[in-house]
This record gives structure tokens, C-alpha cells and sequence, in this order.
């Protein structure tokens, strides 16, 4: 592209130059340009582009800001999903653990009621002698219990009461009356007892 300088020559150039000089805004000088070769953008132009421009940067912050939002968010719900997931799981942990307890706690008492109903004197040595592992408790009570019973009733009687008089022991009886006794049944009865 030639320069206007070398187009109109150094003397027109100058005259040119002068008469500009002072005539612009608050007293600038104003410059020529060419403005048919479209390097020249008016202004006006130069100004709504730019405004645009800045409205379109704004609009980009705005959208950055949220979709970091959006992210933030995603976080927060992945993590809630996990914990939500955990609690569920926990839950479904603890069930099953409630679950086992209560059916154990339903077994303990079945079997204990069904050894005082036959007549078990003593539910925990019964009850030592009795294979749990194979006694079950369903919907119809308990199972397995009977056939072990009968077998714990047939090698240890003395443990059932036979629903005559009742159990003493080997030298033992009931507590006699101490008001009743002469001084001498007394002091023999309190040495033979300890």
C-alpha cells in the first residue's frame, strides 16, 4: 500500500500536515487516514463492537461461574449418593443383625418355656445337656426339641419333676422349725449343718 505522504508529494504533504494541525478535538491535531482500503474502522463501529465484546465476556464469567457451580453441586451429590448408598447399606446390615437377634431371643424363650412345661427342675443344666444347634425355632414353634427331651428324661430323671412329691436331696429336707426344737436338736443341727 503506497503512503498518502508519497501519493500527494513532500510539499503538498506538508501543506496538508499544517492545516490539520490544531483542528481536532481540544485543540489535537487531526491525522489523515485511508479509509478505502478498509483498514480504518469508524469509531462508532469500533465502540458497539466493543461493547458487545465486554457484554459477551460478562455473559462468559456468568456461565463459568455456573457451571463451577454446576460441578460444585455434582460433587456434593455424588457424595450424598455415597452416603445415602452407605446408609442403606448399614441399614440393611443392621436389620439382618436385628433380625438374628430377635429370632434368638424368640428361641431362648420358646425353649425355656418348653422346659418348664416339661417340668425341667433346673432349665440351665437341661439345657446343658441339650444339643441347640439342632433345636430351630419356626412359625410352629420349635423343632427338634421333643427327641432330645425324651432322651435327657430317659438318662436323668431326678432333672424332671414326675409330678409326685417333690425333689430332695440326699440328706437334705425342708428347713425344720427352729422354734420347736429343744436346745440340744438345735446345737446338733446347726453343727451338722456347718
Amino acid at each position: 500500500m503506497e503512503k498518502l505522504q508519497d501519493i500527494l508529494g513532500a510539499d503538498l504533504w506538508r501543506q496538508v500536515t499544517l492545516a490539520l494541525q490544531g483542528r481536532g478535538r481540544d485543540g489535537r491535531d487531526l491525522e489523515l487516514a485511508v479509509a478505502n482500503d478498509g483498514s480504518f474502522v469508524p469509531k462508532a463501529k469500533f465502540d458497539s463492537i466493543n461493547k458487545e465484546c465486554q457484554a459477551l465476556k460478562e455473559q462468559l464469567g456468568t456461565m463459568e461461574a455456573d457451571v463451577a457451580g454446576v460441578g460444585e453441586l455434582q460433587c456434593q451429590k455424588d457424595s450424598l449418593e455415597r452416603e445415602l448408598a452407605q446408609a442403606r447399606e448399614d441399614l440393611g446390615t443392621a436389620t439382618a443383625s436385628h433380625e438374628q437377634a430377635l429370632a434368638a431371643l424368640k428361641l431362648d424363650y420358646g425353649l425355656e418355656q418348653a422346659l418348664a412345661q416339661a417340668g425341667a427342675r433346673n432349665t440351665k443344666v437341661v439345657r446343658a445337656l441339650l444339643n441347640e444347634e439342632e433345636i430351630t425355632w419356626g412359625e410352629k414353634g420349635l423343632s427338634g426339641l421333643e427327641q432330645q427331651l425324651a432322651a435327657v428324661k430317659d438318662n436323668a430323671p431326678y432333672l424332671f419333676d414326675s409330678g409326685g412329691s417333690a425333689y430332695s436331696p440326699q440328706g437334705g429336707s425342708d428347713a425344720p422349725d427352729l422354734k420347736a426344737m429343744s436346745d440340744a436338736e438345735y446345737y446338733n443341727f446347726i453343727n451338722r449343718k456347718g
